[in-house]
């Protein structure tokens, strides 16, 4: 964690006397020291021609949704109102929240969790492929809802990290904590055992939904709790449970841009989350600036003037 202090002066003055005027109508000095920040960074954008944009910055989840995209959004248990989850329903793109690996598993395969060592457990089948499998994946067993019976004890219905592999077995870091069993895996088996890599959208980013024909209820910024192939899971105990098509409505990203400093040697315009856009002015004979703090998960300059502009910007995230 970094830490940014912020100093500034603003007059504006009605004599002659540029260096120390006494005549002020706005005189305002701020110093705002030791604000805590992650993820800063300065770009430099060279020679923006006339008519091209550029994101400078952007802490989207790169998913594959688009404006086709059918979402569901479901109470997994209907005795635990908080616990939602946001998915796809099958209709339109599907999203990919995650990187699904093919192992090759079918209603018939027979699943065996055995103990490798006090902190390893490996789990079997004939035929299962591994090939895309890679340290580091996720091997997850998904729990029992109301519309889905999990073959596997409940206390093996988790996320577990991969941490090896063979021809026909996926090893991963449990501490001891799965049951030694083995399963059929029956007709839901695509949902019984799956695994993925970790990203784009991870646990602990955040789910953003908004946009017109949303029921308010659903409105709102939440913490992703759990994902899987096809849902990210959520609390919101107002969720109002609804299918609809994505037009805009769904945004998953792991930060908000807090701070701000574009200097450019022209009039620059900046739009912020694909808002309309502003511009900044140069003035005078001396550089285009803008300051903010704002809560940004996208910003893009824009030239609209008629010669090429360069700008330098710094941006960071509050912690």
């Amino acid at each position: 964690m970094s830490f940014m202090n912020f100093n500034f002066g603003l007059i504006a003055f009605e004599d002659q006397n540029i260096t120390n005027p006494t005549v002020r109508s706005v005189d305002i000095t701020r110093s705002m020291t030791g604000i805590p920040i992650t993820a800063e960074r300065t770009d430099r954008v060279d020679q923006l021609r006339t008519g091209e944009s550029k994101v400078i910055a952007s802490t989207l989840r790169s998913t594959l949704q688009d404006n086709t995209t059918g979402y569901d959004i479901v109470h997994p248990w209907v005795d635990d109102v908080g616990t939602v989850r946001l998915q796809w329903n099958g209709t339109g793109t599907n999203p990919n929240f995650v990187i699904k690996r093919t192992i090759g598993t079918s209603a018939a395969s027979s699943v065996a969790i055995s103990r490798l060592n006090p902190a390893t457990a490996r789990v079997t089948s004939v035929g299962m492929s591994t090939v895309s499998v890679q340290v580091g994946d996720i091997l997850k067993f998904e729990k029992s809802t109301d519309t889905f019976t999990s073959v596997f004890s409940v206390i093996n219905q988790n996320a577990f990290k991969v941490v090896s592999t063979g021809a026909n077995y996926i090893d991963v870091m449990d501490n001891g904590v799965m049951s030694i069993e083995t399963f059929i895996l029956g007709a839901q088996f695509d949902k019984q055992m799956r695994c993925f890599a970790v990203g784009p959208v991870q646990v602990g980013d955040t789910l953003e939904i908004m946009g017109t024909g949303q029921n308010i209820g659903n409105m709102g910024k939440y913490e992703v709790r759990e994902i899987s192939y096809d849902y990210v899971q959520i609390i919101n105990p107002y969720a109002v449970d609804l299918s609809f098509v994505n037009t805009n409505n769904v945004r998953i990203y792991d930060r908000l841009v807090g701070f701000i400093c574009i200097r450019a040697n022209s009039t620059l315009s900046v739009s912020i989350n694909d808002a309309v856009p502003f511009k900044i002015q140069r003035v005078g004979a001396n550089e285009a600036l803008f300051i903010g703090s704002l809560s940004a998960f996208k910003i893009e300059l824009s030239n609209e003037e008629q010669s090429e502009v360069s700008a330098t910007v710094h941006y960071s995230s509050y912690v």
